[in-house]
């Protein structure tokens, strides 16, 4: 009888996690709960045949370094037995064996697609300048300081062709007419496709080449880039609107993140978590009525209520700033307990289970 009881609160328990998850994911906007949701996580993989025992001083090398200086880094380190005829390399976006062992390669997956896709590689190891330039860039590094304030951040990466000046007018007619109000802004950073600092950058979000067409993309959140990136022509206001729309959704239930984007290579702890200003607090968002959006690519038009306005920073950067939202816990606090009752109610018909038995 205790063990069918067990079976039955073990049942119920299990039912009940993605339901609380999903309740999590309601309280927030979509680009709130960007800041709650576990991030993308990539890999660094070391590939050698069995027994090499250069590649265990490497394996070894790369580990302390992602437990020391990488450790705020949304990577971890993947060791491949090239000799291992069952290995899928399909899995580490390849089709074979890489034909120089050892290497390691540097995977990223996108999580929504189920895409797997080489970023970068290094033969035999990536030396400390490689690391370096893995864990941070200069418009990394600014992406650490202007998402948790911004609603999102728009990474502008012009061409050598023509097309330079028709997307610097987009981007003016966008900051200028998207409508204001007090919730958070937007800003637009360049990102240099020439600078050998920002390699990682480009080849994870597949900028073209400097010859190539200009390149836009939303970054939002801990550093998740929406997908798809606008490439020449595409570059509009009205698909960059549609992008950011989303972002002031009042639930990402229907939409999951993995679906939205990627998480680019990005340091991100606790610090940079404390200074995230809330677009609104779980409280608010229950509260207020809901902002209608109709998106153009679900057959509507933009029409954004009055909560929904976001103000633009200019490309100058010049500030556009409104009294931050109060944080509301209250709805958060009753999942937790609701989650705690669970937990110990599990315990507790264990410890009978166990006692029963003896």
């Amino acid at each position: 009888m205790a063990g069918n009881r067990f079976t039955r609160l073990l049942f119920w328990t299990i039912l009940f996690v993605p339901f609380a998850d999903l309740a999590a994911a309601c309280e927030y906007l979509v680009r709130d709960f960007a800041f709650r949701a576990r991030r993308d996580v990539h890999r660094l993989c070391v590939m050698a045949r069995s027994g090499d025992k250069s590649a265990d001083q490497i394996v070894a090398s790369l580990s302390a370094w992602i437990d020391g200086e990488g450790s705020d880094l949304n990577l971890k380190l993947v060791c491949v037995d090239a000799d291992d005829q069952n290995v899928d390399w399909a899995e580490y976006g390849i089709p074979s064996a890489p034909p120089v062992l050892p290497v390691v390669v540097l995977v990223g997956r996108n999580y929504g697609t189920g895409e797997n896709f080489v970023v970068d590689h290094w033969e035999p190891a990536p030396q400390v300048e490689d690391l370096e330039a893995l864990k941070t860039s200069p418009v990394r590094k600014q992406l650490q300081q202007e998402l948790g304030r911004r609603l999102a951040v728009v990474l502008y990466s012009p061409g050598w062709g023509n097309g330079e000046g028709a997307t610097q007018k987009v981007l003016d007619e966008f900051t200028r007419n998207w409508p204001a109000s007090k919730s958070l802004g937007i800003i637009v950073i360049r990102l240099d496709r020439s600078d050998p600092s920002e390699r990682c950058l480009l080849s994870f979000a597949g900028v073209p080449p400097p010859e190539g067409p200009d390149w836009v993309g939303v970054v939002f959140g801990r550093g998740k880039l929406m997908a798809p990136p606008l490439v020449g022509e595409a570059i509009t206001v009205q698909r960059l609107q549609e992008q950011i729309a989303q972002l002031d959704q009042d639930c990402s239930c229907s939409k999951p993140l993995p679906s939205l984007g990627v998480d680019v290579p990005l340091v991100w702890n606790d610090r940079l978590d404390a200074a995230v200003v809330p677009l609104a607090s779980p409280l608010e968002l229950v509260e207020q009525k809901p902002a209608v959006l109709a998106l153009p690519s679900l057959g509507g038009t933009v029409e954004a209520s009055e909560n929904a306005a976001v103000p633009v920073v200019s490309l100058t950067e010049t500030e556009i700033t409104g009294p931050p939202p109060s944080r509301s816990l209250l709805l958060t606090g009753l999942l937790l307990a609701v989650g705690a009752i669970v937990v110990v109610v599990a315990v507790g018909s264990v410890m009978m289970l166990r006692r029963q038995r003896v």
